[in-house]
């Protein structure tokens, strides 16, 4: 099937906007998915790593530039299984801003922001050390804090998480 080429947006050249489709199979009813994607410039790269069972879709923001609300769509149209690459999750590279090698955004397959993802996050530094971000012990900026990994060997990484926070319950007493 052919799709066709969409104008690129302003915001994010080379890269169209999300449209939907409806689709149907033989005896089944209509469907409304996410459209595959067509590129009139640029194609985007991406890598597909998996940590534990989980896959995530990992792009390097730097070059697309894309904003938050964008990459929460991005996120929902590729993570989308059946209809588009599927993943569980969708995690966005960009520069430190705060002492990191390197920045995570995290998005989950529905297109939210997540904190944090530990499987990701080993994912997340391999792609640091195996795309030259960062050398052997990773520091990744995450909207959770600042996590840092460890290259154990070829295909192994530990990653150090921030302890979690502890949250006060409200106790409510009913008189009567």
């Amino acid at each position: 099937t052919a799709w066709p080429v969409l104008s690129p947006e302003q915001d994010l050249p080379g890269f169209p906007q999300v449209f939907p489709y409806t689709s149907r199979k033989k005896g089944a009813k209509m469907a409304t998915s996410l459209a595959p994607f067509a590129y009139k410039e640029a194609p985007m790269e991406f890598w597909k790593m998996n940590g534990a069972g989980n896959d995530f879709i990992i792009l390097d923001n730097r070059a697309l530039g894309a904003s938050p609300a964008r990459l929460g769509r991005i996120a929902q149209a590729l993570c989308r299984r059946r209809f588009s690459i599927g993943a569980d999750g969708l995690m966005a590279v960009e520069e430190g801003t705060q002492g990191g090698d390197f920045k995570m955004r995290f998005f989950n397959s529905d297109g939210s922001l997540g904190e944090m993802c530990g499987n990701g996050a080993r994912c997340i530094c391999r792609y640091g050390y195996e795309r030259g971000l960062a050398g052997p012990i990773q520091r990744v900026e995450t909207t959770a804090g600042l996590i840092v990994g460890t290259r154990l060997g070829p295909d192994s990484y530990r990653v150090q998480l921030n302890l979690p926070s502890v949250l006060e319950s409200q106790r409510v007493t009913c008189l009567g």
